[in-house]
């Protein structure tokens, strides 16, 4: 979770793999604008939960998702269809991967 704490520039910067790298994949992904759950795509779904997937303990825990976008600053509600769907995603790719 300290890795959140990177810098706007860091997070651009970084390598696509690294901790920090997965956390800006995971904020492009879901950074689209005021409304994101209106706008957002099943790409953006799939590639945030992708990320999310690597960034997350195995069964993505739905609690640290939640700080990790109020961190970001990333207005998705945790009630939301779209929190469940990236979540779900996460967790299939991750089951997929063992």
């Amino acid at each position: 979770m300290n890795a959140v704490n990177a810098s706007a520039t860091a997070r651009r910067n970084a390598a696509p793999n690294s901790t920090v790298g997965l956390i800006a994949a995971y904020e492009k992904a879901l950074t689209l604008g005021p409304n994101v759950e209106d706008e957002i795509t099943d790409v953006e779904i799939t590639a945030a939960a992708t990320a999310l997937a690597s960034l997350s303990k195995p069964g993505v825990p739905e609690e640290p998702v939640k700080v990790l976008n109020e961190r970001l600053g990333l207005k998705i509600d945790p009630e939301s269809a779209v929190f469940d769907q990236i979540v779900d995603e996460a967790r299939e790719i991750q089951a997929a991967r063992q």
